[in-house]
């Protein structure tokens, strides 16, 4: 399970570290808009320069033009230039009209440069409030990556702890199955020096029953000897076998019924010679 949970910890901050490449790319995209955007500003701004220094440069021929029509309209004996008064207002006329074209053409060329330059300063507001939205957002992450790799390091002592746990219990697992196999050993061989004591006639019976039981499918209710289902304690072991003799390795039998099929086996077989208990009939003594 801590396995799983690390590889799930790992998984999410694989994730997170994606999701950061691409806020990452996205800052790059909006400060490269924001460059284009200031590119695009200081282009614009030469023009814009240039259209407003036209525009003035026209507004003083107006105003010069202006200026020399009441001069020439004041002086009406001058006809040098003209020879009537009329050719000579006519003419200055269309000189204010060309002049007047000009300073409106200008005019609607600076107001196109004013307004691409404001576009450009919104673009440029706008990048600037995303590149602020996507940084507050990348230190939001790169906090989540810390608390990611924090708990990674937990759970990677975890894990520690966990194997440390599981090297000393395979240890006592060890330990436990040599145990058993010492005392599994040691019942066999208590089992085989009891059977030695045994008469050959009990001994072949009690086998005989046995594998007549397992033959039968009685295992259930003939259940061994008397000897297979106590536990005495080292000390009392010689006073146990002196007291009970030969009754322990009498056969217990779950009912009468079994017990004399089992007891009727062995005689009418020949094969020696059997006890068979009923447990029915077993008392307990206060």
């Amino acid at each position: 399970a801590a396995r799983l949970e690390a590889e799930g910890e790992a998984r999410r901050q694989g994730e997170s570290e994606e999701r950061k490449a691409e806020r990452l790319a996205e800052i790059a995209r909006a400060r490269a808009e924001v460059e284009a955007a200031d590119r695009e500003a200081a282009e614009a701004r030469p023009a814009v320069a240039k259209a407003e220094a036209k525009t003035r440069e026209l507004e003083q021929s107006c105003q010069v033009a202006s200026t020399q029509r009441e001069q020439l309209l004041a002086k009406q004996n001058r006809k040098e230039q003209y020879s009537t008064v009329e050719e000579r207002n006519k003419a200055l006329d269309a000189e204010i009209l060309r002049g007047s074209g000009r300073l409106s053409e200008a005019r609607e060329k600076m107001t196109a440069c004013e307004e691409k330059l404001a576009r450009t300063e919104h673009k440029r507001t706008e990048a600037s409030y995303e590149v602020v939205a996507k940084r507050r957002e990348l230190a939001g992450i790169e906090k989540q990556l810390a608390d990611i790799g924090q708990g990674m390091r937990q759970i990677g002592e975890q894990l520690d702890k966990s194997s440390e746990r599981t090297r000393l219990l395979h240890q006592q697992r060890s330990s436990l199955q040599r145990d058993v196999e010492q005392h599994r050993q040691e019942a066999y061989n208590s089992q085989g020096r009891l059977e030695a004591t045994m008469p050959r006639a009990y001994r072949q019976a009690v086998a005989a029953v046995g594998r007549w039981a397992e033959e039968r499918g009685y295992q259930g209710r003939l259940r061994g000897t008397l000897l297979s289902h106590i536990q005495v304690p080292p000390t009392f072991r010689a006073a146990v076998e002196s007291f009970a003799g030969m009754a322990l390795f009498n056969v217990l039998a779950m009912d009468d019924e079994v017990a004399a099929e089992a007891v009727k086996f062995v005689r009418t077989k020949r094969l020696g010679a059997v006890v068979v208990t009923p447990l029915s009939q077993v008392v307990a003594r206060e």
